[in-house]
């Protein structure tokens, strides 16, 4: 019998079960959102609130994990209301702190939620796995020195290492903008220096990541096949305009194109199954795209590598598969894309991403804070 996990995601809908478990339904707005934080001062931010904005609606932040077991997922309403970083006064930080931002969105309940840890120096690797699984997004940032322009980072998913994460990239620039100053930080990672410009505009404080060097293959088909049989989706669905294909910025995922927005809409995949498959390939995601017209693409990204259904924005995946379109010839370079993602999640994100003629590619966007910092 087969005992893997359906996972339905609609625009607004989501629902999980393990079989012979109750079906578990709920209009959930995002499948990793912010937990409660615990009391705590932020040392080096003030925050404001934005317009009366209340902190949007939240259930446990391993709710992926506890909907692939068939438990309902437990959680509250944080009592804190959401809040835009911005910068007061530059106060040494003497400890290690956690923060909480969400990437790629002006206003708390869009975007992709993210920690970010800011010390000294790294913890082990046992440690900030814990500290990410504590987290319970997609990914958490662990930024060390707690000072200066040269940063080293590393990423974690609640459940394992990650070698690069473009969403929590875009927050610690925010972030790192907002209690350090502007500027041009060189953030060394596990797959290379990812430099990330800080910039005010218009008020609103963004980021700009340049990825390592894209790259990307032909996917075989025996892996498109068992993806699209995970997914619950026929060859006869897909862009014929943009072949599947492997692509690199840091990370690797899986490029598919649906034929249409319906296609891509209708989000039902077996977690379990589409977990093996990726690991075994190497994936961190399956970038599902469909092109809404020039320059103007959708996205949805399934991450159960990470335990997480699915993110509602990926700028590594974003930064790899502008690559491949580049390098593939299906766009002229230099141009500029208009990423659309998690708009079915109840949580849209939007990335806007530089495609030169050559080289990394860059992946720009704003962050919002969700809580107070605590010591980490």
């Amino acid at each position: 019998m087969d005992c893997g996990v359906k996972v339905n995601i609609g625009r607004q809908r989501f629902s999980g079960s393990r079989e012979r478990t109750p079906m578990i339904e709920t209009s959930l707005a995002s499948t990793h959102v912010p937990s409660s934080p615990e009391d705590g001062t932020c040392s080096a931010l003030r925050v404001e609130p934005i317009g009366g904005l209340q902190a949007a609606r939240t259930v446990s932040p391993r709710v992926g994990a506890n909907l692939r077991r068939g438990r309902e997922p437990e959680g509250r309403d944080p009592p804190f209301s959401c809040s835009r970083i911005v910068l007061d006064s530059i106060i040494p930080m003497t400890t290690s702190m956690l923060y909480r931002l969400s990437a790629f969105s002006t206003v708390p309940d869009g975007g992709n939620p993210a920690g970010v840890w800011v010390g000294d120096t790294l913890p082990d690797p046992a440690t900030m796995q814990r500290i990410a699984a504590g987290v319970g997004y997609s990914e958490t940032a662990f930024v060390a020195p707690a000072e200066g322009f040269d940063r080293t980072v590393r990423y974690y998913s609640p459940e394992a290492e990650v070698s690069f994460c473009g969403h929590a990239t875009i927050a610690t620039g925010v972030l790192l903008g907002a209690t350090a100053g502007d500027g041009t930080y060189r953030l060394a990672t596990a797959v290379g220096d990812v430099p990330v410009a800080v910039r005010e505009v218009d008020g609103t404080r963004e980021a700009s990541l340049t990825s390592v060097t894209p790259r990307h293959e032909a996917a075989p088909g025996a892996l498109v096949d068992d993806v699209l049989s995970a997914l619950d989706w026929g060859r006869h669905e897909l862009d014929a305009s943009i072949p599947p294909a492997r692509a690199y910025a840091g990370a690797w995922h899986l490029v598919l194109a649906a034929r249409s927005d319906e296609r891509l809409a209708r989000l039902e995949y077996d977690f379990d199954a589409l977990k093996r498959v990726m690991l075994a390939d190497g994936l961190t995601t399956i970038q599902l795209v469909w092109r809404e017209g020039p320059g103007v693409y959708h996205a949805r990204d399934p991450f159960p590598v990470g335990g997480v259904v699915e993110d509602p924005a990926t700028g590594a995946a974003a930064a790899a598969f502008a690559g491949y379109l580049r390098d593939a010839g299906l766009i002229e370079a230099p141009t500029t894309l208009l990423i659309r993602q998690g708009e079915a999640m109840g949580r849209p994100s939007r990335l806007m991403v530089s495609v030169p003629s050559a080289g990394g590619i860059t992946v720009t966007g704003t962050a919002v804070a969700l809580a107070p910092a605590v010591p980490g």
